[in-house]
């Protein structure tokens, strides 16, 4: 099992606690965590931490970024983007592709017809163009052997926060990757477990969140509370996911999230901790 973790919750974690960034990587690596969740516009802008996790051993499992292509055809962030994977060895990237207005995302609320949902897709113009450059960059990315993905993205002007928005995009898109995040179907209220079956032969990466309780909440059928918490200690049956995944021969990267930690420190332990502990399920 390869076990990765967001490179924003060890900067973050290096501030809660005045260690140094240096000495957190190694605290990673010493957690069996052996790559880093990226954010490429943080890479390219700050070098030296290309350095610090080349020096600390860690891999680049995935290069992540917003884009707005709702707003804009410019291909030469993703070009770039794409490249800085190919030089880093990082196999996956995941894009944010872009937003809907409020009153375009109200359409897909509560759509859970797969037929309807793509016909609203097809005939929404900022969907279309975001269509067509996620199909140039995945194109592109091939030729550099790095995969495009997109994920359940935890907005709800996200074209792309629904299951069924999702399946669209990686129907119509040949070669387009799925990053599975555990924790973001619940924000849309949807069922981690069942997407995961569904979108399964789709699924190129994997962010590992999970969600606590809130006891403000009025709950639901599927979203009982967003609050961050170490991966395995929340109601997202992370454990099924996970061990479907290897038995099924996964062998990509699980990458441990959960922004907005109160102790990044002590949440990076907890969670490496949980999913080392699920390795028996892998298929030998």
């Amino acid at each position: 099992m390869r076990i990765s973790v967001f490179l924003d919750h060890i900067l973050e974690a290096s501030e809660q606690s005045g260690k140094s960034v240096g000495n957190l990587l190694e605290y990673t690596v010493r957690n069996g965590i052996s790559g880093l969740e990226c954010n490429f516009s943080l890479l390219r802008g700050n070098p030296e931490l290309t350095e610090a996790v080349r020096n600390a051993g860690l891999e680049f499992s995935c290069l992540w970024d917003r884009y707005r292509w709702d707003q804009s055809d410019d291909f030469s962030m993703a070009e770039e983007h794409i490249l800085m994977a190919e030089t880093l060895g990082c196999r996956n990237i995941l894009i944010v592709p872009g937003f809907l207005d409020s009153e375009e995302a109200d359409i897909f609320q509560d759509c859970g017809d797969s037929r309807l949902t793509a016909e609203k897709m097809q005939s929404n113009r900022k969907i279309s163009s975001i269509r067509r450059m996620l199909e140039k960059s995945v194109r592109f990315a091939a030729e550099k052997n790095v995969t495009v993905t997109l994920e359940d993205y935890d907005d709800r002007t996200s074209p792309c926060c629904h299951k069924n928005q999702l399946k669209w995009f990686l129907e119509s898109i040949d070669g387009l990757g799925l990053t599975l995040d555990t924790g973001n179907f619940a924000y849309s209220n949807e069922d981690a477990v069942a997407a995961a079956e569904e979108l399964g032969k789709y699924i190129r990466h994997v962010h590992c969140k999970d969600r606590g309780t809130e006891p403000d909440v009025i709950p639901m059928e599927f979203r009982r509370g967003l609050r961050s918490v170490p991966t395995g200690s929340g109601y997202i049956d992370i454990r099924k996911i996970v061990r479907r995944l290897l038995q099924n021969g996964y062998n990509g990267w699980f990458a441990i999230e959960h922004f907005g930690a109160g102790n990044q420190e002590e949440f990076i332990r907890k969670s490496a901790e949980f999913l080392r502990s699920l390795q028996q399920y892998e298929r030998q």
